[in-house]
């Protein structure tokens, strides 16, 4: 019983940081999109050259907020089902 509790804070400490960490990574994507299309549009050649990488760091953040709510909702899981056993 005091292990289950304890399996619980654990989780739910866990799932916090997830959270704090998909704050984080939903606005580096807004960022980095919003600076891709603006540096596309540029006149610079220099702006234009770093356009494709916001890009591909947009790609990349973007995969990084799927695996990060994947594992918010299997915590979640873990969460329900240590709760139906301690009940």
């Amino acid at each position: 019983m005091e292990n289950k509790k304890f399996q619980l804070e654990l989780i739910s400490k866990e799932i916090d940081l997830i959270h704090k960490k998909l704050l984080i990574l939903i606005g580096s994507v807004a960022g980095t999109w919003f600076y891709a299309i603006e540096f596309s549009k540029a006149e610079s050649i220099y702006l234009n050259l770093l356009s494709p990488f916001l890009i591909i760091l947009f790609l990349l953040s973007v995969i990084g907020t799927g695996v990060n709510y994947l594992k918010l909702n299997n915590l979640q899981k873990e969460i329900q089902n240590l709760k139906g056993e301690i009940e």
